[in-house]
């Protein structure tokens, strides 16, 4: 039987809707013997999740609330308990609404399309010119910045902006992850890249903007804060 141990929540959930699809009831009680472990650890405090992965985390204790194992029923109940005000305090903070009414279904469908999504790098370019040019001022900051001192060789400087630029992104990609996995509306490419753009920008404004990141924390959070902080950035190049 595979262990799953090492997989994390959105994997778990797909596995399962596979699983389910195929009649594999071997790979499912392994599925189900995993959630019931992973969300017995929560309830005890030994899983922590933070606030920004409370979305996935939820879709994953729905994922396994109706099983129709009556003791991982039971422990998905409360655990959706523990998390609900977490939930809500993550709706406030990003402006979603009524989050736990989503279906499962509509939850699988989204990581389904995220899935897909995170397959696009939003800086790739064709004939020299970017594919998505609303990347293009977030890749000009990218570009401008010193990472080491210029006694480096250049090789070593170009590498250490490359594993920069994926760290950017990586971490962007997992916050519109994160976030969109609830998403209520059609999920399209569209809406996945500005969040996706959002999520890069203030990365950026992050690292380098002290200023503008504390208004950032004291909840100035908005697609249109987000922005005017990058053009400030933008300004400063």
């Amino acid at each position: 039987m595979k262990d799953f141990s090492n997989e994390t929540e959105a994997n778990l959930i797909t596995e399962y809707a596979a699983a389910e699809k195929d009649g594999d009831q071997e790979k499912k009680t392994a599925l189900m013997d995993e959630a019931f472990t992973r969300m017995t650890a929560y309830l005890d405090g030994d899983l922590p999740v933070s606030e920004d992965e409370s979305p996935l985390f939820f879709s994953f204790i729905r994922t396994f609330s109706k099983t129709g194992r009556v003791d991982l029923d039971m422990l998905a109940k409360r655990a959706e308990a523990k998390i609900t005000p977490v939930l809500k305090e993550f709706d406030k903070t990003v402006g979603y609404d009524n989050i736990s009414s989503l279906s499962g279904e509509k939850i699988e469908e989204n990581i389904a399309a995220l899935e897909r999504f995170d397959r696009i790098d939003p800086f790739e370019k064709q004939d020299d010119r970017l594919v998505y040019p609303q990347f293009e001022k977030a890749l000009a900051v990218i570009d401008a910045v010193v990472l080491t001192d210029g006694d480096q060789p250049a090789e070593e400087q170009e590498s250490e902006k490359a594993s920069f630029k994926e760290t950017v992104v990586e971490t962007a990609k997992l916050k519109a992850y994160l976030r969109l996995c609830v998403y209520a509306e059609e999920l399209t490419r569209d809406v996945y890249l500005n969040r996706l753009q959002f999520e890069i920008e203030k990365a950026l404004i992050t690292l380098f903007m002290m200023e503008q990141t504390t208004d950032l924390a004291l909840g100035k959070n908005s697609v249109e804060d987000v922005h005017a902080a990058f053009e400030e950035l933008l300004n400063l190049l």
